[in-house]
Formats: structure tokens, C-alpha cells, sequence
């Protein structure tokens, strides 16, 4: 995952050097393999907690410059794309050592600029960048929102984060007033859409969004990505199964380029055991698996799961859930959210994901193929 905090005073000074660290360490459990932090000077801080999944060496450390030296970058996620990108910049003598997505965002940064790089990204990230030419700062989130990104912005000082509450326990936003109207909205909804945050001042960016901030603090916004208009065509049965098979299938390899062990989720449903049975022809060896087993007949998967992970001749742990163990794992898994947030359903993720990273790195999951 990677978490990451930055800071930057527009007027006045950063936070202390100490209090910073312990901030950071807030993300800590979405990267546990590095922690660094780069400053510049009084003006800004960048701090980076790294989970290792392409080039385990330093060569892919973060915060990481750009090869110019302009451009500071923390970059959480995976570009799926980033060898398609590499070869064009390889196309234009650049040679790239490191097999790092970052790196390639880092080169294609100096020689792109910013918009025209995050136009030509497939993948799921929360990214941040500081033009030193210019003395800004530029947030972006990838096209679906997958990888959380909030801000918060008072009195010329900016701060921005992997996880909720490393804003709203910054001095600056910690005895902030609670939004009632966000309240509201989260009462209702069981969690805080974008671009809202439950404390005044603070925010998330939205699925597909850019903001800039000059060298004043002030803050200009657009969406780089919006859902594309299509005009009504006429498909055959056929048609329609083979392009979805061929793009479940390019989806799901794209997925699994990787240095760490991957495995994926299996459920009684649909999605996920099509997820696993491409993700089986992938790897092209035996595939990890983990399900879940319940105390509760009305929600138990597991007959269907077993089911599928034979079929699939893939390893598949079943994982037990009752009563009990959900209590115990109740405060540690709302502890690791950071934010408020009301959907049960992260005690079952929680429990499966603790369980899994004993085995692999990196899981691919159905969760929002209903959607």
C-alpha cells in the first residue's frame, strides 16, 4: 500500500522535525519495509513509509527527486502501464536501471511535465509532487479513487496524507470544529465521500482530480479524467463475452507484475473466482488463496469457495470467523482506518488480510466487482 505525509508552509514554519516522524508513523502499517523523510529546509517536509513491491533495492526509496533534481515526488500505488511509458522514454536515450513504476513516473515527469504524465497513467495511485522551479505542490488521485489521499489548508499551511487522522492529529487541524454537515453526510452514508473531511479546513481529493497549489498557498483544481461518453453500438453475444474475457484477463495480468509473493481473496461469489481462475492461467504455477468460514449459515461462503478453489487447483486457506474472534479483532481493525468510517465489512477484510500477510505481499481481490 505506502502511506505518506507532506508538509508545507506557505507562510511561517513547518512543524517540528520529531513531531512530523511521529505523524508519519501513523501510517506506518501501510509500509512497513521503509520509512525516509526529506526536507526543504524550514519550508517543507515529504515523508514516505514504503511497502516493497517492484525493486526491492534503494534505487526505488521514496520521497524520490527526478532525475532534473526539479521535481520532488511520493507516489503510492502501482502504474500498470509503466513499461509501456518506459519504452517510449527509452525511445528518447533515456535509460532507466531500476524496474520501479516510480522511477519510470519520475523520468516521465521531467520529460512530460505533470498533466501530460498523469494522462497517460493506467493504474490506482495517490501521488504528490513539489516543483522546486516554482515552489508548488500538486496532489493527484487516480481516475477511480482507489488509493486515499486527503489535505487540509489553514493559514498558508498545507498538509497531505495516506491516512485521515495524521491531519487531525496535526497541531494546525487537531482542535479543528467538527463539520456538521460532513456529520451528516457520514451518518447517513457510513463513511466521508470526497471531497469532504469531517473536520473544518480539512478535505479528500476526488477520483480523477488534480489540485495545484502555488507558492502562496493558493489552490487550482480539474478533473483529468472523466467518464467517457460512447454512442450506442450494436454488439453479438459472442462480441461481448470475448471482449469481456480478453479485458478481465489483460486486467488481472497487469495486476500481478510484481517482486513480492501475490496470491488472491476467493469468495462463494462471482467476481473474485474469476479474478483467481485468470490470475491461475498468470501466474502459471500454484496460485495462493484465502476464504473465509463463518458461524453464520446465512453468510457463510465457504461450501461454494471450497468448491471453486478445487476446481481451480489453486491452495485456498480457509480462514474461520465466529463471534468471537470479531470482538477481538473489533479495535484494531477500526484503529487501522484512521477515520470514521461504518461499513462491518472491515472486520472481515481486516481479519482476512492479517491472516494472508503471512504468506504474500500483494492480493488481488473481487471486492467492488458488484458495483
Amino acid at each position: 500500500m505506502c502511506g505518506f505525509l507532506g508538509e508545507v508552509a506557505f507562510g511561517g514554519e513547518r512543524i517540528s522535525h520529531s513531531r512530523f516522524e511521529y505523524l508519519l508513523s501513523l501510517s506506518k502499517s501501510r509500509g512497513p519495509n521503509e520509512t525516509r523523510i526529506e526536507g526543504l529546509g524550514n519550508r517543507a517536509l515529504f515523508g514516505f513509509n514504503r511497502l516493497s513491491v517492484l525493486d526491492l533495492t534503494s534505487n526505488a526509496s521514496q520521497p524520490m527527486w527526478s532525475p532534473s533534481k526539479r521535481y520532488l515526488l511520493m507516489f503510492n500505488g502501482e502504474i500498470y502501464n509503466h513499461m509501456e511509458i518506459r519504452k517510449y522514454l527509452s525511445d528518447k536515450n533515456t535509460f532507466i536501471s531500476s524496474s520501479s513504476d516510480t522511477v519510470t513516473l519520475a523520468h516521465a515527469i521531467d520529460e512530460w511535465g505533470i498533466k501530460k504524465t498523469i494522462e497517460q497513467l493506467d493504474g490506482m495511485f495517490a501521488i504528490a509532487i513539489y516543483d522546486r522551479s516554482n515552489k508548488s505542490v500538486s496532489l493527484i488521485r487516480d481516475f477511480a479513487g482507489i488509493k486515499p489521499l486527503f489535505y487540509g489548508l489553514k493559514k498558508k499551511h498545507l498538509v497531505f496524507s495516506s491516512k485521515y487522522n495524521q491531519l487531525s492529529k496535526h497541531p494546525i487541524f487537531q482542535s479543528g470544529m467538527v463539520d456538521t454537515a460532513v456529520l451528516k453526510l457520514y451518518l447517513t452514508q457510513h463513511f466521508i465521500p470526497p471531497p469532504f473531511g469531517i473536520l473544518e479546513n480539512t478535505f479528500s481529493l476526488s477520483p480523477g482530480e488534480i489540485i495545484n497549489f502555488d507558492s502562496n498557498g493558493d489552490i487550482k483544481s480539474h478533473n483529468y479524467w472523466t467518464y467517457p461518453s460512447y454512442e450506442e453500438s450494436q454488439f453479438s453475444q459472442n462480441e461481448v463475452i470475448r471482449d469481456i474475457e480478453f479485458s478481465l484477463q489483460e486486467s488481472v495480468k497487469s495486476q500481478m507484475i510484481s517482486d513480492v509473493p501475490t496470491g488472491a481473496f476467493l469468495s462463494g461469489g462471482v467476481d473474485s473466482p474469476l479474478i483467481c481462475f485468470n490470475a491461475k492461467k498468470t501466474a502459471g504455477n500454484q496460485l495462493n488463496t484465502y476464504s473465509l468460514t463463518v458461524d453464520s449459515p446465512t453468510h457463510d461462503e465457504s461450501f461454494l469457495s471450497t468448491q471453486y478453489a478445487n476446481t481451480l487447483n489453486v491452495h485456498n486457506e480457509l480462514i474461520e470467523m465466529n463471534t468471537n474472534n470479531a470482538i477481538e479483532i473489533l479495535n484494531p481493525s477500526i484503529s487501522s482506518i484512521g477515520e470514521p468510517f461504518g461499513d462491518f465489512s472491515i472486520l472481515p477484510t481486516w481479519k482476512i488480510c492479517k491472516v494472508a500477510s503471512a504468506d504474500i505481499t500483494v492480493a488481488l481481490s473481487g471486492d467492488g466487482g458488484d458495483e
